[in-house]
């Protein structure tokens, strides 16, 4: 499992919302992978 470092103005929202779904079940990686690349994209 890997903890991304979200960065920029939506950087927290994104990280506690992929804790939310890790919290409740989901594996969430490559979700969150392609999410950390997302986030770049607004910084």
């Amino acid at each position: 499992m890997s903890n991304f470092i979200y960065e920029g103005p939506f950087g927290k929202h994104i990280q506690d919302f992929v804790q939310l779904k890790k919290a409740i079940g989901y594996k969430y990686d490559t979700e969150a992978r392609h999410l950390k690349g997302s986030v770049n994209i607004f910084v």
